[in-house]
């Protein structure tokens, strides 16, 4: 790839409600124009109050070597960079050290925008000394209809950038407060955004919840299924649109969400997470390819008995993963994280399945009515079992009543 140090500012007036300013790079490299999708890295993330930064520094620093074997010309994060508005200092430092990586050996542009998890005056601090840099980080609403041109051998490639922004902002800045919500605002920035293209091919990132999107537990909803919900027919004249927020990878037609690089939920255990590889051609047709990410420790999900779980875990050629063990023993089991963590360390929850979660009250009158303990036991039983108790659990229960018997002296 040849890179020319050429950057040209002009700016383009439409109308007395919005300019345009286009940065054009010009980009050679004998064919499509190649970018890397990804986004909610959720940098400074706690799993079970367990600290991710090492987990997280181990996905995201693959993303230099990929964007060098793949010879990508740009890389996309479309939103929640951090966990938290007010991230840690750690998450800070693994931010700065990622992104100077790129930028500093790789030498391409990064395209950020902010995510509902971000702060938009924290993330954009610096933005306009960054972007000489070619880090361009978009997080204003005027950003919202300034596209970022890149050129290849076909021509140019807009790309626009749409972050997240609550809906009474959007209807202040549309200056439009009947709008009603989330989809009809998005709606007419697309057709303001669509009425100024000036080329076949563009590309839009956005942080938001499309209709219909599946939903992982570690999202934290800005309205998921609600009134924020956005249709997929608003992004229909765009080439591609480079989706954030939902943390399970999927796409539709040419909608797309990249996806967490990392599980954030053992409700993602099944996730198979990926960058996308994006190729767009000369009329803007897209190709994409899943580039695999490869975990420290992974995020897994084990069950069985917990004899089971322990002969199998000595077994177990990845001891470090992060477990959610559950166990199916109906028989109360001491010290059961104790147990498993000797075999897997990093065990951060079990769960008991087959252990029903029932309220369960007695009556003084009802104990005083009851011929026996043991009768009393049995009816307990079967209210939390629905079936009656073994003969064994029938004489532990006998052996008990009679040690109490004799301390007390009955």
């Amino acid at each position: 790839m040849i890179f020319f140090g050429f950057v040209a500012f002009f700016n383009i007036f439409c109308d007395n409600w919005v300019s345009h300013s286009f940065v054009i790079i010009f980009l050679l490299n004998g064919g499509d124009m190649r970018f890397i999708h990804t986004s909610d890295w959720h940098v400074g993330r706690f799993l079970h109050e367990r600290s991710l930064i090492e987990d997280q520094h181990y996905v995201l620093s693959q993303i230099s070597r990929l964007i060098k074997e793949y010879k990508a010309e740009a890389l996309i994060i479309s939103g929640d960079l951090y966990d938290r508005s007010i991230p840690s200092p750690d998450a800070v430092r693994l931010l700065d050290e990622i992104l100077s990586e790129i930028i500093i050996d790789r030498k391409i542009p990064i395209l950020i925008i902010n995510g509902n998890h971000d702060s938009p005056e924290r993330l954009s601090f610096g933005s306009k000394i960054f972007s000489s840099n070619k880090l361009f980080i978009k997080t204003s609403f005027k950003d919202v209809f300034e596209p970022l041109e890149l050129e290849d051998e076909w021509g140019k490639v807009a790309f626009w950038f749409l972050p997240y922004m609550t809906l009474d902002f959007l209807k202040s800045n549309l200056k439009d407060e009947g709008i009603k919500n989330y989809d009809e605002a998005v709606k007419k920035i697309s057709k303001k955004i669509t009425e100024s293209f000036n080329s076949s091919r563009n590309v839009l990132l956005a942080h938001l919840f499309v209709e219909n999107g599946v939903t992982s537990e570690s999202e934290r909803p800005f309205s998921v299924g609600g009134t924020d919900a956005v249709n997929p027919s608003a992004f229909k004249d765009f080439s591609y649109v480079a989706c954030g927020h939902l943390h399970r990878p999927q796409e539709r037609n040419n909608l797309v969400y990249s996806g967490s690089p990392y599980k954030y939920s053992f409700s993602e255990a099944d996730h198979k997470k990926r960058y996308i590889l994006a190729d767009i051609g000369k009329n803007g047709e897209v190709k994409t390819e899943n580039l695999e990410i490869k975990f420290k420790r992974d995020l897994r999900i084990v069950e069985g008995k917990i004899d089971d779980i322990l002969k199998n875990g000595e077994k177990d050629g990845n001891k470090d993963d992060y477990i959610l063990a559950n166990i199916l023993d109906k028989e109360i089991i001491y010290d059961p994280v104790g147990k498993i963590s000797k075999v897997y360390p990093n065990i951060l929850k079990i769960e008991r399945p087959d252990i029903p979660i029932r309220s369960y009250s007695v009556t003084t009158e009802e104990i005083q009515k009851s011929e026996s303990p043991l009768r009393l036991f049995e009816k307990f039983y079967k209210d939390i079992w629905g079936e009656d108790p073994s003969k064994k659990e029938i004489k532990a229960v006998e052996e008990i009543l009679k040690d109490i018997s004799k301390e007390e002296g009955v």
